[in-house]
């Protein structure tokens, strides 16, 4: 079930690296966690902080015992480093430990001490913005479990004792409800974010697949998109929309990434620097290094992103007011449109953002064009201010050219004091001068001639050249008089540097108050990239447009294909599938059929073009009708996690409790051949139990991959179906061959193929015989033997014949007797196994017997 496809995109991962070594965790955010429990009941306390972005976010919430809420919040904010407080119950507290190693997050596990909030409103008060007040904020202040994880927050990482962070941070509520939730068997199976090894552009993780950004704020951004998909109808629509128009019309696509964005630099850098910087005390000495160190740098980069993001927004603003783009039949550059609702979804998410954030930059502008030389930016990419910024600037500036001057006409004495000969000197590259000014790293400036010269100076005026150095080639020599000159460019240059140092700090401090405009700005600017990007991709790989339903009743997908696997180089046709679900006739699809045969391929499918839907993407489908899915959850797989003390069943059963007690109807559930990891009975019968609760209980929409063949019967509970991937045996030159068609069909598998695997996996021929021959033995017992529904109504009738408890004529309990045969009888008609039945009757004879004796 797969494809290979070139990628085809306008920007090559040679011709571009931004973001290439950009991880999953987001390097600048922390956290804090405790967990209360008072009659059974989990009450999380969550906080976080970004250190770029100096806001504050904190929350409570009741969680099971498998803490899901809690482990999808972290997935979503991806914090670095996470302090916690280890609940007093140890299995939790192992719990907690393990989920934060599970999300490869750095657990730092500290005292119940530094959880307390005795004086956290006093240090909320210093960090609120100055225009805000701890008044506005009872509704964060009434969480206590936030509270106290912010108040472990605050000690662990010091943020009070960085007085940047003073009267620059803002307080809000983490929503735990605002994104779809995904947990981290969902991530893993789903592939969503790169493994730590693989960089941030290896088609081998949903996020490497889709970052073709232009920049690498667009890249971090994308990062937090596939971490939190949308529940916002309104806004995913709206993304849409947008990729849409892009999608449409390449002539604009092309212009936004090749002439617009691709000359923007790291405007999140630049914030989270200009955001510290105007945190400083006035009176505070410019830093002299570290993240604090005012360069001139960003504002002029800063200078150019704005401009060219000014020709961006013009473009757009003329795309969304051509009668073209309104009439929805061509577009302003030519090419394809997009609709009036497509031009206002445009005009909202990203022309009037984008107008905002640029209207706050007229005094930057005039700033950075007042201060810096700008023709000397353009010319040699050098940031020095602009002479006529300091009238100081001016005449220090002069002093150091009119002393430059003197250096030139002593140079031009020497030379003619020297009288060196010019006659039998080989013309070449370079200037006539035979006597030259060179810098020195000890002396500043020296004169220099060539080695054939040393003589001539040496035996001039007795003291008046004095010797520096000889090299390889070349005299170097001084006089009084340069070294007078070199000391006197020194201390003007010197003077120069530090009131140049100084006027950049000052001119730097009033350009960082713009960080609030430049944070709109980088927002706006990772949007269009994110965006433009996205159409890129299904410009490319033929994806098309969702259709979402906040309350929809149906899945129905035309055509769709595994974005991952499709590409991947070692395929060549990718085989689509529809997908047909409604909640009340077909909610959960029982999918069986052979290994290798396609049934993961197929689910997961479904999964990711959910999620890709929910981001904003175009997704790889004909067609596709979905609702809002609050959640992923996924049972896939058999990773052991044996490291970690915990067996491949345990997890198994562990994952599939926690999809029980959290998923509901806005759920979509994956599992995948659950029940391998213990007896064929006992197997079956979770896996049977577990669907069953799904359909009947949950009533979300749900596959469920399966081996046991016998879960076919399902079929007859009100919303399941039965769905099968097909596959043939080609018979020929002596040879059975497998053929998989990777068709996903309605009804049940027939047979699982099995020996067929493993004959083209290039096991012996007798081995492959032996266990053919023993297979259809096996298949021949069960035949001979009542299954299915026969037998579930043969257990009734047993269980009907112990309704009535009666005594014998020498006083002992037919009643009893009859249990205990019911119970032999039990033990031999477990749910269908052809071995296994004709094992267990043979072990039975005696209980038989036993049982029989008291009639």
């Amino acid at each position: 079930m797969a494809s290979s496809s070139n990628d085809g995109s306008e920007i090559s991962d040679d011709e571009h690296q931004l973001g290439q070594q950009l991880g999953a965790l987001n390097e600048s955010v922390v956290c804090g966690v405790l967990v209360k429990t008072a009659n059974k009941v989990r009450t999380v306390g969550f906080a976080m902080f970004d250190r770029d972005e100096k806001r504050i976010k904190v929350c409570e919430f009741k969680d099971n015992e498998h803490f899901s809420t809690l482990e999808a919040t972290l997935l979503q904010v991806r914090p670095v480093s996470c302090a916690f407080l280890a609940p007093d119950d140890p299995v939790d507290a192992k719990k907690i430990d393990e989920l934060l190693k599970a999300c490869e997050i750095e657990a730092v596990q500290r005292k119940k001490a530094e959880f307390k909030a005795a004086d956290l409103e006093q240090d909320i008060e210093r960090l609120l913005c100055e225009d805000d007040s701890i008044k506005n904020h009872l509704g964060q202040l009434q969480q206590a479990a936030g509270m106290e994880a912010l108040a472990g927050l605050l000690g662990y990482y010091q943020l009070m004792a960085d007085h940047t962070n003073f009267h620059q941070c803002a307080l809000h509520t983490y929503d735990t409800m605002q994104f779809m939730r995904v947990d981290k068997a969902a991530a893993n199976a789903l592939q969503i974010l790169p493994k730590p090894k693989e960089t941030a552009r290896s088609p081998t993780s949903l996020y490497g697949f889709l970052n073709k950004c232009r920049t690498s704020l667009g890249s971090r951004r994308l990062n937090t998109w596939v971490a939190q998909p949308l529940l916002d109808v309104k806004e995913i629509q709206m993304r849409l929309d947008v990729v849409e128009i892009f999608k449409e019309d390449a002539e604009l696509r092309q212009s936004l990434h090749s002439e617009y964005l691709r000359k923007v630099h790291d405007l999140d850098k630049t914030t989270a620097r200009f955001h510290r910087i105007s945190a400083l005390d006035e009176q505070q000495p410019p830093p002299a290094k570290g993240k604090l160190k005012a360069k001139l740098d960003d504002l002029v980069k800063t200078y150019d992103a704005v401009i060219h993001m000014r020709g961006a927004g013009h473009v757009l603003k003329e795309y969304v007011s051509s009668p073209a783009a309104a009439g929805g039949s061509a577009s302003a550059a030519g090419g394809g449109g997009g609709g009036g609702g497509n031009r206002e979804s445009l005009r909202e998410y990203i022309v009037k953002p984008l107008k905002q954030a640029l209207e706050g930059f007229e005094n930057f502008l005039q700033l950075v064009e007042h201060t810096v030389d700008l023709d000397e930016y353009q010319r040699s990419q050098r940031c020095i201010l602009h002479r006529t910024f300091d009238q100081r600037f001016t005449q220090l500036a002069k002093e150091k050219d009119d002393i430059a001057q003197a250096i030139e006409d002593h140079r031009r004495r020497v030379e003619s004091d020297l009288g060196l000969d010019r006659g039998n000197r080989k013309s070449g590259k370079g200037s006539d001068e035979l006597v030259t000014i060179k810098d020195d790293g000890q002396h500043g400036k020296v004169f220099r001639v060539t080695k054939k010269d040393q003589k001539t100076v040496e035996g001039s005026k007795k003291g008046r050249y004095r010797q520096v150095r000889i090299n390889k080639g070349e005299y170097l020599f001084t006089t009084s008089q340069l070294a007078g000159y070199v000391k006197q460019l020194t201390e003007k240059e010197t003077e120069y540097e530090d009131r140049q140092k100084n006027t950049v700090y000052r001119a730097v401090r009033v350009g960082s108050t713009h960080w609030p405009c430049l944070e709109q700005l980088a927002d706006v600017v990772a949007k269009i990239d994110i965006l433009s990007t996205f159409a890129l991709i299904a410009n490319n790989h033929r994806y098309n447009k969702p259709t979402l339903e906040p309350d929809g009743s149906v899945v129905c997908l035309e055509g769709s294909r595994h974005a991952l696997v499709e590409i991947q180089h070692h395929t060549s046709h990718f085989i689509p599938n529809d997908v047909h679900m409604d909640r009340d006739a077909s909610r959960l699809h029982i999918i069986t059929g052979p290994n290798m045969g396609g049934k993961s391929t197929y689910i997961r499918q479904v999964a990711l073009v959910s999620l890709m839907a929910q981001i904003g993407s175009f997704v790889p489908c004909k067609s596709a009708r979905l609702p809002i899915f609050n959640q992923i959850q996924c049972r896939v797989g058999a990773s052991d996690v044996q490291l970690r003390g915990i067996s491949t069943f345990m997890a198994e059963m562990s994952e599939a409790s926690a999809i029980l007690k959290t998923a509901d109807k806005n759920s979509l559930v994956v599992i995948d051949e659950l029940g391998r990891g213990t007896s064929t009975f006992e197997g079956f019968g979770l896996a049977w139990g577990i669907a069953k609760a799904i359909a009947d209980e949950l009533g979300c929409f749900c596959l469920f991959a399966t081996h046991f063949h016998e879960m076919g019967a399902l079929a007859e509970c009100p919303g399941v179906v039965n769905r099968h991937v097909t596959a043939a045996i080609e018979t020929g030159h002596g040879r059975r061959d497998l053929k998989f068609l990777y068709n996903l069909q309605d009804g049940c598998a027939d047979q699982s193929y099995g020996v067929h695997v493993a004959e083209m996996a290039g096991l012996p021929a007798a081995v492959i015989e032996q266990a053919r021959q023993k297979s259809q033995e096996l298949e021949a017992v069960e035949k001979s033997h009542p299954t299915g529904n026969k037998r579930k109504r043969d257990g009734d009738q047993l269980d009907g014949a112990v309704a009535e408890d009666t005594t014998d004529s020498t006083g002992g309990s037919t009643g009893e007797a009859i249990k205990r045969l019911k119970g032999v009888l039990r033990e031999i008609f477990q749910p269908p196994d052809a071995q296994g039945l004709q094992e267990r009757a043979v072990a039975s004879q005696a209980g038989l017997a036993e049982a029989a004796a008291v009639f």
